[in-house]
């Protein structure tokens, strides 16, 4: 490998490492925040892309409940297909707006589908 490579490598490891931080830092500002300033860090959370839907889910149910009503919004902010069966595993969720919200992404979720009549 060349010095030009294990450069490369070591600059690209830092700055997946710098992302992680962030990311982390992110989400929990995010667990933190009163629903009224939710928008600006899930803003920042979905810019990070589905890193950000994998951390969310991590830690999904040991969270405080306005903590996974903020996961739970950041998840329906960035439908992905791998989203579905862990929200529906976290459907069992006590708290009503956070099924609500699950829900709400599964629907979204059904919408990526193409249409019935298409497959063939």
């Amino acid at each position: 490998m060349s010095v030009a490579a294990v450069l490369l490598v070591c600059v690209l490891g830092r700055v997946q490492a710098g992302d992680q931080d962030e990311l982390a830092r992110a989400l929990a500002r995010l667990d933190a925040a009163e629903e009224s300033s939710w928008d600006a860090t899930l803003a920042e959370l979905v810019a990070l892309g589905p890193p950000a839907a994998s951390r969310a889910l991590a830690g999904f149910a040991g969270a405080e409940f306005t903590a996974r009503r903020a996961r739970a919004k950041l998840l329906l902010a960035m439908p992905a297909p791998e989203l579905a069966a862990p929200a529906l595993a976290l459907l069992v969720d006590p708290d009503p707006q956070v099924r609500r919200l699950l829900l709400l992404l599964l629907g979204a979720l059904l919408m990526l589908l193409p249409p019935l009549w298409r497959r063939q």
